[in-house]
C-alpha cells in the first residue's frame, strides 16, 4: 500500500520528466542579458558601504557645481552691462537724496592691490568631473547621460574662461601726483617721466584700458609681490581708483577700485604707488645730478589682475612711459640700497 510521501515522490519525477522532454525555444534576449548581469556572488542586502558612497558622491558633486555656478553669476556684470562695477563704493551723504563719491586719498592702503593671484576654481572643475564620472560608471544606456552632461559643461566652462583669447591694451596714460614729464631729447620716442615723492610720499599714474575679448572682461587690481613687506626700501604700488569718468576718459580718481567691468569705450584706473625711502623727491634737479650723488630706481611691470567668466587670469601690461625715482646716494636708511 503505497504512501502519501510515495506519491509526492511519483509525482515530482513525472513533472520532472514532463519538463526534461519539452523544449520551450532559445529564451528572449532580454532574459538571457538579465541572467548574464546576475553577480556570481550575492551581494549583502545591507550594510554594503558602496551603496552608500553613490548618494554621497552626488550630493559632493551638486554642491560643487552649485558653488562653481555661484562663483560664475556672480561674477557676471550687473544687468548685463559692461563697465558697472559688482560692488558699490561707499558714497558720502550731502543732503538728502544727494550722495557723492569719496574725496581721493592717496594714503589709502589696500583696493585692488593683492600680493598674490587670485584663486582659480579650476581644483573645483576638476574634482566635480572626476565625481561626475564616478556617478556615471555603473550606470548603463540613457542613464549615463544623467551625470555626463553636467560634467561636459563643466569642461566647457573651464576651456572658455581659461583659455579664450583676451586683450588688455593701454590706449593712454598721463602723470598725477607727483609725476613730472622729463625734458625729451629730439628724435626719441622714449617717454620718460620721473616720480619726484617724498621719502615714503604717495605718487600717482592714470591707465587707459582697452579690452578686446568677445566677453565682458572684468579688472580686478593689480598683483604687487611686494605689498605688505616690512621693511621694504623700494617702490611699491599701495591702491588703485577708478576715474571718476566711466565711459573712457578721464577727470581724475573717483572711488577706490571694486571688481569692474572694463566699458566697450574703455576705462581709466589711477595706480597710487609709495615712494622708497631713498627718494630725493623734489630736490631732483636733472642739471646738476650727478652719478656720485643720484641714483635711480622705480616701480616693477604692472601686472593686471583680471577675470573672464569668474576664472582668474593676470596680463602684463605695455606702459610706454618709463617712471624713475631719484634716489639718494648713499641711502641714509639703514643698508637700504636703490
Amino acid at each position: 500500500m503505497m504512501s502519501e510521501r510515495d506519491d509526492e515522490l511519483r509525482l515530482e519525477r513525472e513533472v520532472r520528466g514532463l519538463l526534461r522532454d519539452r523544449d520551450p525555444g532559445p529564451a528572449p534576449y532580454g532574459l538571457r542579458q538579465r541572467v548574464l548581469d546576475v553577480p556570481a556572488t550575492g551581494r549583502r542586502a545591507t550594510g554594503d558601504p558602496r551603496r552608500a558612497i553613490v548618494p554621497l558622491l552626488g550630493l559632493a558633486a551638486s554642491l560643487l557645481i552649485v558653488a562653481i555656478g555661484v562663483q560664475v553669476v556672480g561674477s557676471l556684470p550687473p544687468g548685463g552691462a559692461a563697465g558697472a562695477s559688482l560692488v558699490a563704493s561707499p558714497t558720502v551723504s550731502l543732503v538728502p537724496g544727494e550722495t557723492a563719491a569719496p574725496a581721493f586719498d592717496p594714503l589709502l592702503d589696500g583696493p585692488g592691490i593683492s600680493a598674490t593671484e587670485g584663486a582659480s576654481p579650476a581644483l573645483l572643475v576638476v574634482i566635480a568631473v572626476m565625481m561626475l564620472g564616478m556617478l556615471a560608471l555603473p550606470l548603463r544606456g540613457w542613464r549615463r547621460a544623467l551625470p555626463l552632461a553636467p560634467a561636459a559643461t563643466l569642461i566647457a566652462y573651464a576651456l572658455v574662461a581659461a583659455m579664450l583669447p583676451v586683450t588688455v591694451q593701454v590706449y593712454g596714460y598721463g602723470p598725477g601726483l607727483n609725476v613730472v614729464a622729463a625734458r625729451t631729447v629730439v628724435g626719441s620716442d622714449e617717454v620718460l617721466w620721473y616720480e619726484l615723492a617724498p621719502p615714503d610720499g604717495r605718487f600717482s599714474i592714470a591707465v587707459y584700458l582697452f579690452a578686446d575679448a568677445p566677453i565682458p572682461v572684468r579688472v580686478d587690481g593689480i598683483l604687487e609681490p611686494n605689498y605688505g613687506q616690512e621693511p621694504f626700501y623700494g617702490v611699491t604700488w599701495q591702491a588703485v581708483w577708478l576715474d571718476a569718468e566711466a565711459n573712457g576718459g578721464s577727470t581724475g580718481p573717483g572711488r577706490p577700485l571694486t571688481p569692474t567691468y572694463i566699458s566697450p569705450f574703455g576705462q581709466a584706473i589711477w595706480l597710487v604707488g609709495e615712494a622708497s625711502p631713498c627718494a630725493m623727491g623734489s630736490a631732483f634737479d636733472p642739471e646738476t645730478a650727478t652719478e656720485f650723488d643720484t641714483g635711480f630706481t622705480g616701480p616693477g611691470p604692472i601686472t593686471l589682475r583680471i577675470s573672464v567668466l569668474g576664472w582668474p587670469r593676470t596680463i602684463r601690461l605695455d606702459y610706454p612711459p618709463k617712471l624713475i625715482e631719484p634716489v639718494v646716494v648713499p641711502c641714509p636708511v639703514g643698508d637700504a640700497q636703490p
